[in-house]
């Protein structure tokens, strides 16, 4: 039954203030009231009024507005950007919606090794967003493909470090063991 009335509200051929003067009958805290004024934000195109009733019927009441709050602030916030950020966006959305396959290309690979060795094996996030635009590709990618060439890195100098500790101690017991054969060629020359 709930199910159907709220489908009614939802559709348009239903008028909106009889619908709402039906809901104002309805305790304000009533469960079925919620749902209702939920269905009329969304028939209404009130986005962010739908979040926060939704957030109540989940017994989020204390959080619900600032949520809400920060979902349009966020979505206005977008609309009175700067045209650079505007631009940037924009090409953002349409690298991510027309996003090329998840591997990078070989050429790719070695375009951003050369940047990053270029700059020392360091890159800001405002180079690797260059890198991006430049290859078309979302910055993400070339964030984690810097990440793996850092731990790369990272792991060869590891195993370089056990290498000469292994060659040290293989050493250290080279001449330990040296050592002690010396005396057997001391007492076997006394005889």
């Amino acid at each position: 039954m709930e199910f159907v009335l709220l489908t009614e509200i939802l559709m348009e051929s239903n008028p909106l203030d009889e619908i709402k003067a039906a809901i104002a009958k309805y305790p304000v805290d009533h469960v079925f009231r919620k749902k209702c004024e939920m269905a009329v934000a969304v028939r209404e195109e009130r986005p962010f009024d739908a979040i926060r009733i939704a957030v109540e019927l989940n017994r989020g009441n204390a959080v619900a507005g600032f949520i809400a709050e920060q979902i349009e602030r966020a979505f206005q916030s977008r609309s009175s950007l700067k045209d650079s950020d505007r631009a940037y966006f924009l090409q953002k959305l349409q690298r991510q919606a027309g996003e090329r396959s998840r591997n990078l290309k070989d050429s790719d690979h070695a375009y951003i090794r050369e940047e990053y060795s270029r700059n020392n094996r360091k890159l800001t996030i405002n180079q690797k967003r260059e890198i991006a635009e430049h290859l078309g590709i979302h910055e993400s990618k070339v964030h984690k493909y810097v990440n793996n060439l850092r731990d790369i890195s990272r792991k060869q100098q590891k195993r370089k470090e056990q290498a000469e500790k292994e060659k040290r101690k293989e050493r250290e017991r080279f001449k330990g063991s040296c050592q002690s054969m010396s005396p057997l060629k001391n007492n076997s020359s006394e005889l």
